[in-house]
């Protein structure tokens, strides 16, 4: 007797892979669905999954707030997910630190980097009154340090 199910997986079961989809292609597809296109012309001229576009509209909010929090051009090519505006701000921040460190000729230490960037979340927490209903925390941890880098 044969068995019910083939040992090989079909093509049609093979996993897809992630498309990266750009802050740039998220705002594109956001402002010519405020101007009133049709959601099959979007998907088809932008290359985006009709659930995709669904889920950058539920979104909107948070893609809008972080290109107007200033993420950085480099950044915004990399950057598939929106961020909080107090994580944006305290990387802006701590950029800036380490940059001006780096004029100055000042060693830095990844020690360093990871404990100034957690008293600048807590300090632009603490600045915004919205955020301390949500009490987000932060752990600057090596992940986030090699993510950090990258941006």
């Amino acid at each position: 007797m044969a068995p019910k199910c083939p040992g090989t997986p079909k093509e049609s079961a093979a996993k897809r892979s992630r498309k990266l989809v750009t802050i740039e292609k998220k705002l594109e597809a956001l402002d010519r669905y405020d101007r009133g296109e049709r959601t099959s012309v979007i998907v088809y001229a932008i290359g985006l999954n009709d659930s995709t576009l669904r889920t950058i509209r539920a979104n909107a909010d948070k893609i809008r707030a972080s290109s107007v929090a200033g993420t950085s051009a480099s950044s915004s090519s990399q950057c598939s997910l929106a961020r909080s505006m107090e994580m944006e701000r305290m990387e802006k921040l701590l950029a800036q630190l380490i940059q001006n460190k780096n004029k100055h000729n000042v060693p830095i230490s990844k020690a360093l980097i990871q404990a100034k960037a957690s008293s600048l979340y807590q300090n632009v927490q603490d600045e915004n009154e919205e955020a301390k209903d949500k009490a987000k925390t932060f752990n600057a941890s090596s992940g986030w340090f090699s993510r950090f880098k990258k941006r």
